[in-house]
């Protein structure tokens, strides 16, 4: 960091930024979700249908959508007609806003816990905010009610709608994301620390598999999938160590290996300490696992490095005792 840090650059070239690379914040899953829909319709398709199934399975820390593309709302006012009903912008601003709020409203203690309280009232659809009540027209009866009698008379409520085109348009798009030629977007799995990767991810396609809520044009391809990769990994892990230990018996056994005072007497003089030793290989490595999961450590490259150090000598002292 200290040399980072000395380092000279030219004007305008901000200072670079060092950053420690953790494992656990790459996504272990990412899914492509292709539609003929647009983009905006394909986003809501998605946090709709998929996500939930998503993030409902145990094990899934985060769920991140990639190449969403925000929708904005464009309301086009008619000066004519909301001069003619006696409406303002700042009316018309002001009814949006006090009907799209989301403000803190506290917070509930129990048992040492406290749980934060929010009000919201947020609009839901496009047809409530056209039938969003911005005013009311001017009541033609109000001069036939006598004021004594402390009553007033409202008109016939006034729509958005009435006064105002609404249309949904899309931020400009500086990139698109296509696959096989159609709009596409992006599902990165992030999953728990503690979680297993192999399980997380085959419970995460499983439960995608029984979705049938779909539209039919949404099709859902895996792009990355680490749960195949770790179990072949795995895999490959316990059939090495199989061998490995086969031939570390074989040799120890050929080292210890005396024809006399006959072939036959001497085998099964051989046989006992190698079998001793052939026994406490995998005890050693289990119970360096046990011990390992006692105190909390994972498996990684320090700790799979002691244990075949561990291995290592604990053939060298078999064969000395």
């Amino acid at each position: 960091l200290t040399n980072v840090s000395g380092i000279g650059f030219p004007t305008g070239v901000q200072d670079p930024t060092v950053l420690r690379i953790d494992p656990e914040r790459f996504p272990v899953l990412q899914l492509v979700v292709l539609s003929n829909q647009d983009i905006p319709r394909l986003a809501r398709t998605i946090r709709s249908e998929i996500l939930p199934i998503i993030t409902g399975v145990e094990g899934v820390a985060r769920v991140d959508l990639i190449g969403e593309i925000k929708e904005q709302l464009i309301i086009t006012v008619d000066p004519t007609e909301m001069s003619n009903l006696g409406l303002s912008l700042a009316q018309i601003s002001n009814a949006l806003a006090a009907n799209n709020i989301s403000l803190p409203a506290g917070s509930i203690s129990e048992q040492g816990k406290s749980f934060p309280i929010r009000t919201s009232n947020e609009f839901s659809s496009l047809d409530q905010i056209r039938n969003l009540v911005v005013g009311f027209e001017a009541p033609d009866i109000s001069a036939a009610i006598p004021t004594s009698l402390g009553l007033t008379a409202s008109g016939n409520p006034i729509l958005l709608s009435r006064i105002a085109d609404l249309q949904l348009s899309s931020e400009n798009i500086a990139s698109q994301s296509l696959t096989n030629g159609k709009p596409s977007m992006g599902i990165a799995v992030v999953k728990d620390p503690d979680a297993n990767t192999v399980e997380v991810t085959e419970e995460v396609l499983q439960s995608l598999e029984s979705l049938s809520s779909l539209p039919p044009d949404v099709k859902i391809i895996t792009f990355l999938n680490d749960g195949p990769e770790i179990q072949k990994q795995i895999d490959t892990l316990l059939h090495e160590g199989f061998f490995g230990l086969l031939f570390a018996i074989s040799v120890v056994f050929i080292f210890l290996f005396s024809p006399k005072p006959s072939i036959i007497k001497g085998f099964f003089s051989t046989a006992r300490p190698t079998m001793v030793i052939g026994i406490a290989i995998p005890l050693s490595i289990l119970t360096g696992v046990i011990l390992m999961g006692a105190f909390g450590m994972t498996l990684n490259f320090m700790t799979l490095g002691g244990l075949a150090i561990a291995v290592g000598r604990v053939v060298d002292d078999s064969i000395v005792v």
